[in-house]
């Protein structure tokens, strides 16, 4: 290879190692997976590495010649660029379950799929692979048998999604005649097909009480195609997700697109806005096979398919623990967090991967050294944080919206039980921060300040007192672009 004159990490030199250099390297406690990780090691990485007295990689037909020496070199000369990955158009891989849009399915397919979900409905309500029981596992926190397994807000909330998805369509290949039937997924930007407003789509009735306010045949109830469309769109699901998109670290994506999704579950009505009985309405799981979808085809273009990739784009050098034992587990008996990541290994595909968007992607970096420069975007926003909510103190999902002289410029939801203060997830994350970007002159010399709006179990959304959820604060700041 030639000397590369301007390396960065997520274009160049993360790929400058495989996974054999990694396992290597893990094991004897060194990790160079991460770009902190790979930052903090940069002499002795160097080293072993150099030519003609290398130590590393162990098969000498894989040492680095003098152009990548050079190159890795040039890099910590620089300072470390992070750098933007070129990003890679995903493609739908040979696995033996390819999940498919709602509106691609055939005549057949969707008989199929109703089979499969009848079957698991029909079932006794104690069956652990009855519809009623694997939904359950996402209802109220502390009620028997279940203890708050389910994770939002947390580091592992897409990969318990991601298993949880698993353990529902495997349950799915258990009723009879549907040991090939996989989990369709809702595309939000197209129009829901008429069979999804259909029995046993439509609704579900509990066999069984789950809380008082959901009894022994509460039925669940969600908006029409047609309130839908307008309200993922009002509510800004559909703009946050093309916004993730874009997000080369974990972090970012992981906080942006949890967001959206945090905004489709009240924007989708009564029942999928609150984790209480979000689960037990048929379209939660071609929902969430959506977010799964995403967060796949997030994988694909940042080229973070396998594990160590994935650890790529940390850029908290605390995020790797939660992938490595103890604190991979995840209950109730799903696969742990790290087994999630390898798309080779978990033989998921799925239908109609959307090319990249561009990447434009804002530094997160609160600065930066003086050797590189910052710049003023021409189009300037305004990050504005409302910080420490009391999220405990709030008896349901809730939106805020961000006011400017007493009008809405900005909203965020955020998705939750209606008795938070009895799920122990909850109560370990209690006060919360919510992140706005509004265009600066929709701000400058206006009075800014919050409205909190609570979803009911209606899910209609109900003025929350700011003052009864704790002491919130607003800090804002102008983001700054890296020049490089």
């Amino acid at each position: 290879m030639a000397v590369i004159k301007n390396p960065t990490y997520m274009e160049h030199i993360r790929h400058f190692f495989e996974a054999e250099d990694h396992d290597c390297m893990f094991a004897r406690g060194k990790d160079y997976t991460t770009y902190h990780g790979l930052k903090n090691a940069d002499i002795e990485v160097y080293s072993i590495t150099r030519p003609p007295n290398a130590t590393m990689p162990k098969p000498k037909a894989r040492r680095w010649d003098k152009d990548k020496s050079d190159s890795f070199l040039m890099w910590i000369t620089d300072g470390h660029p992070r750098g933007e990955p070129k990003p890679k158009k995903p493609t739908v891989g040979k696995t033996s379950r390819i999940r498919k849009s709602l509106t691609e399915l055939n005549e057949d397919e969707v008989k199929l799929v109703t089979k499969a979900f009848e079957g698991m409905m029909d079932r006794d309500p104690a069956d652990d692979e009855s519809y009623f029981k694997i939904a359950g596992i996402h209802w109220f926190p502390n009620q028997p048998p279940n203890d708050a397994f389910c994770q939002h807000h947390t580091a592992h909330y897409h990969m318990w999604h991601r298993a949880y998805l698993l353990k529902f369509e495997d349950a799915m290949r258990t009723v009879p005649g549907c040991s090939e039937v996989t989990l369709p997924y809702w595309n939000f930007t197209e129009k829901s097909p008429a069979w999804i407003n259909k029995k046993p789509f439509k609704s579900y009735v509990l066999p069984e009480e789950v809380h008082p306010r959901y009894p022994k045949g509460h039925a669940t109830s969600r908006k029409t195609p047609a309130q839908l469309a307008k309200s993922f769109k009002d509510e800004g699901v559909i703009a946050t997700i093309d916004d993730a998109m874009t997000k080369s670290s974990w972090e970012d994506f992981n906080n942006t697109i949890e967001s959206a999704h945090d905004a489709g579950h009240p924007a989708s009505g009564p029942s999928l806005a609150t984790t209480n009985v979000a689960s037990f309405d048929p379209m939660f799981w071609f929902f969430h096979a959506n977010w799964d979808r995403l967060w796949w085809r997030w994988q694909q273009v940042m080229q973070a398919t396998t594990l160590w990739e994935f650890r790529s784009t940390f850029t908290d050098p605390s995020t790797g623990i939660f992938f490595t034992a103890p604190l991979n587990r995840m209950r109730p008996n799903l696969m742990t967090a790290d087994k999630t990541i390898n798309l080779h290994e978990l033989d998921v595909t799925y239908t109609q991967p959307t090319a990249p968007a561009p990447l434009v992607v804002a530094s997160s970096f609160g600065s930066l050294a003086a050797s590189r420069s910052l710049k003023v975007a021409k189009k300037p926003t305004m990050s504005v944080r409302v910080r420490d909510i009391d999220r405990l103190a709030i008896p349901g999902s809730f939106r805020v919206e961000l006011l400017a002289n007493g009008k809405s410029v900005a909203s965020k939801s955020f998705f939750q039980s209606t008795e938070p203060n009895d799920c122990p997830t909850c109560r370990k994350n209690a006060l919360i921060n919510l992140d706005f970007l509004v265009p600066i002159d929709r701000l400058l010399g206006a009075k800014i300040s919050i409205k909190i709006l609570a979803y009911d179990h209606s899910g209609t959304a109900r003025e929350f007192p700011v003052s009864s959820a704790g002491n919130p604060r607003i800090n804002a700041r102008l983001p700054l672009e890296n020049d490089q």
